[in-house]
């Protein structure tokens, strides 16, 4: 309270007595300048009251005098708050909100309507019910069926309450809505008026109904300032009711109990009324009138200039108007405050030093209050902020163009899991609190006790508040009670908000915010110690956005003004001479110095020296004159160094510990891909350095587990939005405004050393110098166009993610990546400029310009490949043995090698890759023929042989393989002879056709080869019953219907062009872009490898087992061999070489063509190996039936049965 006392008697002007009220009076708009200077002096007034009425296009302010036959409210209190709003259910939303109508301050002492009661006003206060309850009670099911009938109103007084006996329940039969209103007509007498009806429409003249929001409740709610402020009366309710008895009697009642109104703000206005000040105080302001009034001399030096206005959901609130006050005792600030998401006010003024709620040590700074309440629904604690306020002492620092930068410049949350255990837990019913409910307990902050507050136990909310006053006194103010009835209402909700107020002091090197007041509504067992303040700063997390801009006002040129004013029949006047202005303004007149005081004032702005002399002779001389000071101070740049860590293992992670390599890869990995992370630019910036320090170090197979898209990257670039600067000796990142002084033109990057900003006057040294690359926009195309922002990032090596692009034409990235983006104020992203590039290849990638060459390529991101569209051939500067070239749009850009043999249009041309796939396809075509058609002769010769199933599916696998193979080559050569350009990228109708019939074979091969590894499971694994023509069908047909399934799903996908299912590689193939073949192909064909390779594991692990159980050596080496020739039976089968070509389509790089080379040789030649596996299976056959015939004939020679013959063999 006793800060309340001191603020409130800070912003008030004065007091004079007299019988009559004097009280300011004007009307303004939010989104004008306000001049309340006025005054009215009546009798008849009985208080003055500031009345804010909100609206989204014209909200006002009132500021009048007014007496108690005003308004409907007969109360003989005139301190109070007045708030009407309204709990809205949105039913397309399925939530309720509130929203302010209007808000009146009523007071009744001279001058307490004063306007700058706005700069602190409690905007932030908000009735809440319980939405859980609204929803039982308010909305129902959203249609109400019976409804109390009192459609005339009627009142009543306590002696003779309101009988609802009167009011018939009637059906609301074409009405879906009861509205019900309960009016107070007088406090004293508790006079109420009511009425209640079926309503398809809003009676009120507040808010209209909509059909998204029938149901409502419209409060008009007072709270007496000077009386128990936990205490509200409801002048008025307006119910919108849709659930079942809704009307009921009781609802007035329930809705009250229900209320909660956070009263914490309210601290400010004191609870006494201030009717005289000190009589000190009193004299020094009627003397210094009285001078002014006189021609007594007033001297005011160094006047302070600031912006003056006042706006409503504005970000960029164009304020031209400007006040002057004493420098020496003022400030400038900026102050807005929030009622919610979507309503915030913003003020520019000036305040006096000693108004504000805490001791101000340096300029400028932020001022920053945050509430953070839990969210029941969510399961989550969810932070607001209520205030900010950004301050300066130099002129005009209170620029508008902060507005937009204020907003989002500090954001302070706590540890949730801190929250969850020490403020929330519930689970506690009895917990321990000192109560102190009356007074503060105040003393120096490391000798402040709580003696004064006994520990009692508590049942419900155990309310804390502290209040750091650091600066003369360093005081700590702690209050802490149990929530009762008599001190807080609505004992039942236990949804009231932590509210954390801090100041950051913008000069210091450690940003850090330094608190200055705390509550803590608290649930847990012991949270009332001390301690828990403490543990509130240790548990504090502070994101900052970029605050660079709060200090280029303080780079640019400050005028500094020195004005003296004297006027006639002066006794005493004075004379400033300011040194670091290199300006003096003297008296027109002779001066006898007598004494001589020089103080040092020393700000943000400058260093003042001020030179009093006294006893001037008369002069009506009033001088001012202004001059500037220039100082120049970057734009604070972070770099994070990789090498920091002094081990070649370890590098910074996100917070700056040295972690492992790939722990640091994986944590900006992770944080860059979570959509919730992207609201703090700085961070991101720092997570990208991260990101590209650990790749640079890692090898590319060690990035296969998790990356970031180019699109990603191209993407996070974009969202810059806040001048910032990211150094590193890997990567540089730059989100730079348009300045009209030096213009911002690009980037310049220098490997192992880190990055610079090329403006218009270092242009032409930091190009001509040895860089790695670099990038510089066109000032044509950068001046008049809207662009607020440049956004790049030089990426020094690039990440595996930009070698698996597209690289069909054998393109391979040869430079550093630059990522170039522009932005306008509205965040809309400008690619149409022209820009210059300048690469450096990278080292060990020079490659022969005799058999290829370089090309400037940008990154296409609907093809996900490198094309050279609006870039010009690269010229080599052989001076600094680098290529440069320019390009007419933005993106991402890069240095690529292409073989000659590539870029010529219009050549048809096969590589040696494809040439020799060709061949090795042409060559099993023929062996799986080859084994089609000698087991159909075999079969033919010997009809007594019965064909089973086990000997059906390797054949079936081959026949899919060869019509697989048949239709690829059909592919590839309709692709090859009708391509007309190597431009060309969009499939035509056949290759369409074909790729498709390609991708069903495909899938319905490896539909077969598992079915193979099933049946040879069940041979080995679970041999009898012996798999059946019947279990054959049934897996033919599913393989059908599942090959089926997927082509449907890519011929539906790809029928709508946007999303870029398919692309045609020149002279190649028509195939599934890389953004999706994962998708249709990679993953489905990584499904059927594991099961295979499960099966095949499972079945060699039962072989083994049953060699080992053999006890003669020949036989067990037999047996031996006989799992070697299933193991590589069913590789071949079961198509386990395929493995390779779901890795190529991940590390699809210029250092992988032996994994390339490996596939062409296993896949293609799979007809080799199936030839060779069925001589030798056949051999194998050949000599079963010889022993099987030898058996027979020793079975008619002796006494042994055929079977047993048959199973000695088998052993």
């Amino acid at each position: 309270m006793i800060v309340g006392w001191i603020t409130f008697f800070l912003l008030v002007l004065m007091v004079i007595p007299s019988s009559s009220l004097i009280c300011f009076e004007c009307i303004c708009n939010f989104k004008k300048f306000c001049d309340c200077s006025n005054t009215i002096d009546r009798n008849d007034s009985t208080r003055c009251i500031i009345d804010l009425k909100y609206a989204l296009n014209n909200s006002s302010i009132y500021l009048t005098g007014a007496n108690h036959n005003s308004t409907y409210l007969n109360t003989n209190d005139h301190y109070y708050i007045d708030i009407k709003q309204s709990i809205i259910h949105n039913k397309k939303i399925k939530d309720w909100y509130t929203l302010t109508h209007d808000i009146i301050y009523s007071c009744d002492w001279n001058y307490c309507n004063d306007l700058k009661l706005i700069n602190i006003f409690p905007l932030t206060i908000k009735t809440t019910i319980n939405k859980a309850w609204l929803n039982k009670n308010i909305y129902g099911n959203g249609i109400v069926a019976k409804c109390h009938h009192c459609p005339e109103k009627f009142c009543r007084n306590s002696t003779y309450p309101i009988d609802f006996n009167q009011c018939p329940i009637i059906k609301c039969t074409k009405r879906k809505t009861c509205i019900m209103s309960s009016l107070t007509n007088n406090i004293l007498t508790n006079e109420q008026c009511f009425h209640s009806e079926c309503s398809s429409k809003d009676s009120s003249d507040e808010s209209n109904d909509k059909d998204d929001e029938q149901s409502k409740i419209v409060l008009d709610i007072i709270i007496f300032l000077a009386q128990n402020r936990s205490k509200f009366s409801i002048l008025k309710m307006d119910i919108f009711c849709t659930a079942d008895n809704c009307s009921r009697s009781t609802i007035f009642q329930e809705i009250k109990e229900q209320i909660s109104i956070p009263t914490s703000d309210l601290a400010i206005f004191p609870s006494v009324r201030p009717t005289t000040l000190s009589s000190t105080l009193t004299t020094t302001t009627y003397e210094e009138t009285t001078e002014i009034l006189t021609t007594t001399t007033t001297t005011i030096s160094n006047n302070l200039e600031c912006y003056k206005c006042l706006c409503m959901n504005n970000n960029t609130c164009s304020c031209k108007e400007t006040e002057q006050n004493s420098f020496e005792t003022t400030h400038c600030i900026i102050v807005e405050s929030f009622v919610n998401e979507e309503i915030f006010y913003t003020n520019l003024t000036h305040i006096n030093q000693n108004s504000s709620q805490i001791y101000i040590q340096q300029f400028p700074y932020i001022l920053i209050q945050q509430s953070i309440i839990y969210n029941k629904t969510l399961n989550d604690w969810i932070s607001s902020t209520d205030f900010l306020y950004y301050g300066c002492n130099w002129h005009l620092c209170n620029d508008p163009y902060l507005i937009s930068h204020l907003k989002n410049s500090v954001k302070i949350s706590l540890n949730k899991s801190w929250l969850n255990i020490n403020v929330l837990n519930n689970e506690i019913l009895l917990r321990n609190c000192n109560e102190c409910p009356n007074n503060f307990q105040c003393n120096l902050i490391d000798n402040l006790n709580i003696d004064g507050c006994p520990l009692q136990k508590c049942n419900s909310t155990c309310f804390l508040s502290n209040i750091y006053n650091y600066g003369i006194n360093n005081e700590q103010c702690y209050q802490s009670y149990c929530a009762t009835s008599n001190n807080i209402s609505n004992l039942e909700n236990d949804l009231y908000p932590i509210v954390i107020q801090g100041i950051l002091y913008l000069n210091r090197s450690m940003h850090e915010i330094e608190l200055s007041k705390v509550n803590i509504p608290c649930h847990a067992t012991d949270c009332s110690s001390l301690e828990i303040f403490q543990e509130i700063k240790n548990q504090l997390i502070v994101q900052l956005s970029d605050l660079s801009v709060f200090y280029d006002l303080i780079d640019t040129t400050t005028t500094v003004a020195t004005t003296t004013v004297a006027t006639t029949t002066t006794t005493t006047t004075t004379t400033t001479t300011t040194t670091t202005t290199i300006t003096t303004t003297q008296l027109s007149t002779t001066t006898e110095t007598t004494t001589a005081v020089t103080t040092t004032v020393t700000t943000a702005a400058a260093t003042i020296i001020a030179t009093t002399t006294t006893k001037a002779t008369t002069t009506a001389t009033i001088t001012t004159k202004y001059s500037t000071t220039t100082t120049t101070t970057k734009i604070p740049s972070f770099f994070y160094d990789q090498y920091s860590c002094n081990n070649s293992m370890l590098i910074p992670g996100l917070n700056g510990t040295c972690v492992p390599m790939i722990d640091a890869y994986d944590e900006a990995v992770d944080f860059l891909m979570n959509e919730n992370n992207i609201i703090n630019v700085n961070e991101i910036a720092n997570a990208l350095s991260v990101y590209f320090g650990a790749t640079a170090s890692m090898d590319l197979f060690e990035q296969l587990n998790k990356t970031l898209t180019p699109i990603l990257i191209d993407n996070l670039i974009g969202v810059l939005n806040i001048s910032l600067i990211q150094n590193s000796s890997t990567s540089f990142i730059m989100c730079q405004s348009i300045s009209k002084t030096d213009l911002v033109l690009g980037v310049s990057f220098e490997s192992g050393v880190g990055g610079q900003i090329i403006e218009n006057s270092t242009k032409i040294d930091l190009i001509n110098s040895n860089l790695t690359a670099a990038a510089i926009i066109s000032p044509d195309s950068l001046i008049n166009t809207g662009i607020t922002y440049i956004n790049m990032l030089v990426i020094d090596e690039p990440p595996i993610e930009y070698y698996r692009l597209n690289n069909s034409n054998e393109k391979i990235v040869s430079s550093s990546i630059i990522v170039a983006k522009t932005q306008t104020i509205n965040n809309q992203i400008i690619s149409n400029m022209n820009i210059t590039i300048y690469f450096t290849l990278l080292p060990n990638l020079e490659y022969n310009l005799t058999n290829g060459e370089y090309y400037c390529s940008f990154y296409d991101t609907n093809t996900s490949s490198w094309i050279e569209d609006g870039c010009t051939y690269p010229i080599f500067n052989s001076n600094f043995q680098r290529y440069e070239c320019s390009c007419n749009h933005l993106t991402s850009f890069a240095l690529v090698w292409l073989p000659k043999t590539m870029h010529i249009k219009n050549t048809k041309y096969f590589d040696v890759e494809d040439i020799i796939s060709l061949i090795f396809q042409m060559i099993s075509i023929i062996c799986f023929l080859s084994i089609l058609i000698h087991s159909l002769i075999k079969r033919r010769i010997n009809l007594n042989i019965e064909l089973e199933a086990r000997d059906l599916l390797p054949l079936i696998s081959c026949a899919s393989t060869i019509l697989v193979f048949i239709f690829y080559i059909t592919l590839g050569l309709t692709v090859y002879t009708q391509t007309e350009s190597l431009e060309e990228n969009i499939c035509f109708r056949t290759s369409n056709i074909l790729m498709f019939i390609v991708y069903y074979l495909v899938i319905f091969m490896f539909c077969t080869k598992t079915s193979v590894g099933y049946f040879n499971y069940l041979r080995f694994v679970h041999p009898y019953p012996p798999p059946s023509l019947k279990r054959l069908r049934l897996l033919l047909i599913s393989s059908f219907v599942i090959s089926i399934t997927y082509v449907s799903f890519a011929i539906g996908f790809n029928s709508n062009s946007s999303y870029h299912i398919t692309i045609l590689y020149p002279y190649k193939i028509c195939w599934f872009t890389p953004n999706v073949i994962h998708y249709f192909l990679t993953i489905p064909i990584c499904i059927f490898l594991l099961l295979n390779i499960i099966m095949i594991i499972s079945v060699i692990r039962c072989l083994i087992n049953h060699a080992r159980n053999v006890i003669a050596s020949d036989q067990s080496s037999k047996r031996l061999k006989m799992c070697v020739l299933v193991l590589l039976s069913s590789c071949v089968t079961q198509g386990i070489s395929w493995l390779i070509g779901p890795l190529l389509s991940i590390i699809n790089s210029y250092n992988v063509h032996g994994l390339t080379w490996i596939f062409v040789i296993f896949n293609g030649l799979e007809g080799v190996w199936s030839i060779l596996l069925y001589i030798i299976i056949r051999a194998q056959r050949v000599d079963e039936n010889a022993r099987s015939g030898i058996c027979e004939t020793l079975t008619r020679s002796s006494t042994l049965s055929s079977d047993h013959c048959k199973k000695k063999y088998q052993q």
